[in-house]
């Protein structure tokens, strides 16, 4: 019940206080003090002298009363009790003398309901009719809150009524579960004694037409009473389990007299079993032998429930209950005579093994000989299921080594062998599956789609029903997960479109063929190309295929919708398809499924992706499906994933009018200038520094980005083959420094290496080397590691002499002492690659292990690198593919860009800006020259 039932019950019923004498008297002390006229007063529960009536002894609620006096709302206090206090003595002798209240729809906190629960609690120390009479007055809205423990009260109180309380007990009971109580609150003492009520009265009915419906409210009860005790029966009254057994028989011998079907007779004979095994499993069971022996001995239609009661019957004398021997036998003899009488019934096999295993169980039997006897007859009548499976499975070899079978006789035994294992394996548990049924399932699915196969093709050949099957059992084996699934609805697809069935099969098993081909998606490779063309055929159909039909086809839509747009795949216009056919259907994508659809589309070679790409752009703004910045981020991200300058330019302008006035996010910057700096144009260069036009001067990230421009153009390629292409790329490159440097952006060790590396790339050797030993000469913290770069750079181009010269300028200057091991480092690596010299003689040449064993490391990581992997020559390691390696330390050089901070934290750093700046002073001619 609600938790306003506990509230209301802590109010208080006693009168308001009286105004203290201090305040002055409100005017409605003048009113007058005669009472409303006629008992239809409609303000008597505000009315300051109906609601307080109670000054004589034979007065009534609606009596006037001269010692009260009126109190205005905003001074009434309404004092708040314990639940000690909630009815108290004085409260009970006042409210006998109190009528009902009218059944209006009150507030829980009103008068009138207060007094009708006073009322109700006086009824209780009453006959329980009058308790009953006082909770029907109640209006239906307020009886929600009643409190929990008054309503309790009157269940317990109603359980001593005797014509009516059995249906009131259950009104009662069924209310308080739909107002939130649950069955368990009610305590196990409570609902002993609702089901003793109960079930006595049940015995003492013999004709009772609602008699059906009892037995479901007292089976909640009985689990409940179970569940309470912790799954132990024994810990329940003897006298109510007897009861409750021997009611259950009664259902289950008479249910004509209880307005029940036959058919239910086996529900109550196997609950009452169920009581009496697990009272068997304590040693518990043999005051209610008498009772099991009963049961056992009824008569039933249904062949099963011998078989049932073989088995009931082994498992209660393997624990000791004692039956009567003529029981015993009659009880077996009737499964015999069921055997008899049944030819063949698969479904019995596994049941006898298990009868058979409790026989030889390790307890001492009276009848074991007797069981062991009847156990083997009737094994020796009736083969195993691996023998029978066997058996069919050999007559369906025999017939496809045959070429003359007919068309009848191949679907006749398919359809037998399906049901066969549809019967007897798939939908057994797995702890009573045998260890050879998943194996001969398999095989038996393999033999049935041979068969398929080759009756598929013949003319006026109905496989509808074949169909039929096979579509169940491949369901049967998707619901039990077996591996080989997949592989056999692929294989009965193929066999459907080699024959030109889908046109002709029922639209219903279309559907099905394709939800089996959208579940092996991701498991079978070959399942996806099947899929997409069954789907023509599942929505062409009629019906057609919705994706509303099933809670799982969302799962499948977005299975096959992430295969269409795999690289693999790249069916973009089939994933516009499903895209199309969801929102036709009233569904829409999410915001994930949509960002997935947009990166994709914008990442497709083909020219019609910008129309895809406007409808679904539109699409997304219109719903609004997400967060604009996600959208932004998909677009993008697609529309530079092939490397394309034009399509980065869009990306970018379009990123710019989708967020409008909101701040771009840096991966926009990010993916564009990377895309624009790696071209070969010069023009798109000159768009990446339109792009960083937009960049504000004092962005955290600046100094990344134009990191990531400088590292751009400096990658090799056509662009450097031809003297104007160099000069080019040194024109653009000296735009992109003034550009930095009239933003303000401090230099760091990236930009600096990037421009060396560009010079080297244009065959400006003199000029990189002046950079290089201007930058070592301002004694800037990174000169060292520049230096080394240098070297390997130069040692690449096979410009050794000059590698090594630039090693000995700086060796005995404040750098070289300082960072003598990365410079060794490089002299290392070119001594290495040159190849003049052997291990000892560089070791000897360097004086330093440590650096000539990173140089080797260094040369190794080059040497396995994704672009060379064959055998390694020293040429190879001069060629311009190890150039790619080098920018893996990408990350490294990022992390170590002036961002306004010197390297090692100790403020701003302008010399090497300074440097620079000089550089571009002294260069500024040459620049020029090579522009023009």
């Amino acid at each position: 019940m609600r938790n306003s039932i506990r509230a209301v019950g802590r109010l208080t019923l006693a009168r308001p206080p009286r105004l203290a004498p201090s305040r002055p008297a409100h005017r409605l002390a003048d009113a007058p003090t005669s009472s409303p006229e006629g008992a239809s007063c409609s303000r008597w529960f505000s009315c300051s002298r109906c609601c307080h009536s109670t000054s004589s002894p034979d007065g009534t609620f609606f009596s006037s009363s001269e010692i009260r006096q009126p109190s205005h709302p905003e001074h009434r206090e309404q004092p708040v009790l314990d639940a000690s206090s909630i009815f108290t003595i004085d409260h009970i002798a006042r409210a006998k003398r109190l009528p009902l209240p009218p059944p209006l729809p009150y507030s829980p906190d009103s008068v009138p309901f207060k007094r009708h629960l006073e009322l109700l609690q006086v009824a209780l120390s009453s006959h329980p009719d009058e308790s009953w009479t006082v909770y029907e007055a109640l209006h239906p809205s307020l009886k929600v809150h009643v409190p929990d423990g008054l309503h309790l009260s009157l269940i317990r109180h109603q359980l001593e009524s005797e014509d009516d309380g059995w249906d009131r007990v259950k009104d009662l009971v069924r209310f308080a579960e739909e107002c939130g109580l649950r069955r368990e609150q009610l305590g196990s003492e409570l609902i002993q004694r609702i089901m003793t009520f109960g079930v006595n009265r049940g015995l003492a009915i013999e004709r009772h037409v609602d008699q059906h419906m009892d037995k479901e409210f007292l089976g909640e009860l009985w689990e409940t009473l179970v569940n309470l005790h912790g799954g132990d029966i024994s810990r329940i009254t003897p006298t109510l389990t007897e009861s409750w057994i021997e009611l259950l028989y009664r259902a289950a011998i008479v249910p004509q007299r209880l307005a029940l079907s036959p058919k239910d007779r086996p529900f109550f004979v196997n609950q009452a079993c169920d009581i009496i095994q697990s009272l068997a499993y304590q040693n518990k069971a043999n005051p209610y032998a008498g009772m099991a022996q009963k049961l056992l001995l009824l008569k039933e239609r249904e062949t099963d429930v011998p078989v049932e009661n073989v088995r009931r019957l082994a498992t209660l004398l393997s624990y000791g209950v004692k039956f009567d021997q003529w029981a015993v036998r009659r009880i077996l003899g009737r499964a015999r005579a069921v055997m008899d009488e049944s030819e063949r019934n698969d479904g019995w096999f596994d049941d006898m093994s298990e009868i058979a295993w409790i026989v030889a169980g390790p307890q001492a039997i009276p009848t074991r000989d007797l069981l062991a006897n009847v156990m083997g007859w009737i094994r020796k009548r009736n083969p195993t299921a691996a023998e029978v499976g066997e058996r069919e499975m050999s007559r369906v070899r025999a017939l496809i080594a045959r070429h003359d079978a007919s068309t009848p006789d191949i679907i006749r035994r398919a359809l037998r062998l399906l049901h066969y294992f549809h019967a007897d394996e798939t939908k057994r548990t797995p702890q009573y599956r045998p260890a050879h049924a998943v194996v001969e399932t398999v095989e038996s699915m393999t033999l049935v789609l041979t068969l398929f196969e080759r009756v598929a093709h013949r003319p006026f050949a109905d496989c509808h029903v074949l169909v039929a099957a096979i579509v169940r059992k491949l369901l049967d084996l998707r619901y039990a997960g077996e591996p080989s699934q997949p592989e056999m609805v692929v294989r009965f697809a193929n066999a459907l479109f080699s024959a030109d069935l889908f046109s002709h099969i029922d639209p219903h098993l279309v559907h099905l063929t394709f939800d089996l081909l959208a579940d092996a998606l991701g498991r079978c490779d070959d399942a996806y190309p099947l899929a997409r063309r069954v789907y023509s055929r599942a929505r062409a159909s009629d019906p057609p295929y919705s994706w509303r039909q099933a809670w799982s086809s969302r799962e499948r839509w977005k299975k096959l919708f992430n295969q269409s747009l795999l690289p693999q795949h790249g069916h973009i216009h089939f994933a516009s398809r499903l895209y199309t056919d969801l929102l036709a259907d009233g569904r829409r994508l999410d915001a994930a499924d949509m960002s997935t659809l947009i990166r994709a589309v914008g990442s497709l070679p083909s020219r019609s992706k910008y129309q895809l790409l406007e409808r679904y752009m539109r699409d997304y703004l219109f719903f609004e499906q997400g967060s604009r910045v996600k959208f932004v981020e998909a677009l993008v991200t697609g529309l530079t994933a092939r490397g394309r300058p034009r399509e980065a330019w869009l990306a970018f302008h379009l990123s710019k009018r989708i967020l409008g006035d909101a701040v771009v996010p840096d991966f926009v910057y990010l993916k564009t200038l990377d895309v624009l700096s790696r071209s070969s144009r010069i023009s798109d260069i000159r768009r990446a520094i339109e792009v960083l036009e937009y960049v504000e001067k004092d962005h955290a990230s600046s100094s990344q980005l134009y990191y990531l421009v400088f590292r751009g153009i400096s990658l090799p390629g056509s662009r450097y083959s031809t003297d104007k292409g160099r000069h080019d790329i040194i024109a653009v490159t000296a735009e992109v420094y003034k550009h930095m440097v009239s933003r303000g952006v401090k230099t760091g060790f990236g930009h600096v290496e990037s421009v060396v590396r560009i010079f080297l790339n244009a065959d400006e050797i003199t000029r990189a080397l002046r950079i290089v030993i201007r930058a070592a000469n301002e004694e800037d913290p990174w000169s060292a590691d520049l230096i080394k770069r240098t070297m390997v750079l130069l040692g690449r181009k096979g410009l050794y002499d000059q590698a090594l010269l630039l090693y000995d300028r700086f060796r005995d200057t404040p750098v070289f002492l300082a960072h003598s091991t990365a410079l060794k480092i490089g002299k290392a690596y070119v001594l290495l690659i040159q190849g003049q010299l052997g291990y000892e003689q560089i070791l000897a040449e360097v004086d330093n292990e440590e650096a000539v064993e990173e140089a080797k490391k260094w040369i190794r990581k080059t040497r396995h690198s994704k672009v060379e992997q064959k055998a390694m020559e020293p040429a190879e390691l001069r060629s311009d593919t190890v150039d790619d390696r080098l920018y893996d330390q990408d990350k490294e050089i990022i992390s170590r860009l002036n961002l306004g901070k010197q390297v090692d934290g100790n403020g701003p750093d302008d010399r090497s800006a300074d440097g620079l700046r000089s550089m571009e002073r002294e260069d500024a001619e040459g620049l020029v020259r090579a522009k023009g």
